[in-house]
């Protein structure tokens, strides 16, 4: 019998996407990792259209109905999606508004942050600023904010463009605590920098053999709702991210190598 979790993969509503691609491949795998931890609190730092955001709380109104779901941005842009024209933030808003666990803050991550008590957050997701000096003050910031079990998402881990700095960071972490991987879309990681929760026990373990299996099959999955939701231009977009060339000095990790290899699109 299947875990009851997996009855979350299609916890996301197509009529909600927005026309970004990069975050599409992981919508599967953000609802089975809400009903899985059943957060009590979710933060999402860099909102923009909300693809990811909604889902979460799609997930958690099925599946963790106590779970609040807070999403942090100024909609301001920056050096990488360049200047965001007001109606993204309205049309975010409007659409929050349909969901009772989900709260907005528009500020700057560094401003909010007095805003989430500490220890309180049992899921974050990074998907701010890419340059790495981003990334890393947006760690600092949230870390204190994570339970004690807590897990964080990092998006654009494989995401090899021109000043885009995540993979650095995410290779120091994963040197130093329990991860998983996901090549495709981007790359997204998953990591418990304080504690491992019970429910990811068995993937964060490392056993190389398994994860392989989970990283090919959610990629696959993924790839089913990139092609099916998604225009050509749109595909095309989200292909070019997997086609860059991988930097030199990108550490042979053993998971993120065999992902790489077989799963990154």
């Amino acid at each position: 019998m299947l875990h009851p979790a997996f009855s979350a993969i299609d916890c996301y509503q197509p009529g909600l996407l927005s026309e970004a691609p990069f975050w599409r491949g992981h919508l599967p795998f953000a609802g089975v990792i809400v009903a899985l931890l059943r957060p009590r609190l979710i933060v999402e730092l860099g909102v923009q259209h909300g693809d990811s955001l909604f889902t979460f709380a799609e997930a958690a109104g099925r599946h963790a109905p106590a779970t609040m779901v807070t999403g942090i941005d100024a909609w301001q842009g920056d050096a990488h999606v360049g200047d965001q024209p007001h109606w993204i933030h309205a049309r975010v808003s409007a659409r929050a508004a349909k969901f009772p666990n989900v709260r907005l803050i528009r500020k700057r991550f560094a401003d909010a942050a007095d805003q989430i008590e500490d220890g309180s957050v049992d899921l974050l997701h990074l998907d701010g600023g890419h340059a790495e000096e981003d990334v890393r003050a947006d760690l600092s910031a949230f870390l204190p904010k994570l339970a004690p079990d807590g897990v964080i998402l990092m998006h654009d881990i494989t995401a090899y463009c021109q000043g885009f700095g995540v993979w650095r960071v995410w290779q120091e972490l994963a040197a130093t605590h329990p991860v998983f991987s996901f090549a495709h879309s981007a790359g997204l990681g998953v990591l418990a920098p304080k504690g491992v929760p019970s429910a990811l026990a068995r993937v964060l373990a490392g056993d190389d053999s398994e994860n392989h299996a989970l990283a090919t099959t959610f990629a696959a999955l993924g790839r089913g709702v990139l092609t099916r939701f998604s225009t050509p231009d749109q595909i095309a977009r989200a292909e070019r991210i997997g086609k860059l060339p991988l930097p030199a000095d990108l550490a042979p990790d053993t998971q993120l190598a065999k992902a790489l290899a077989e799963a990154r699109w």
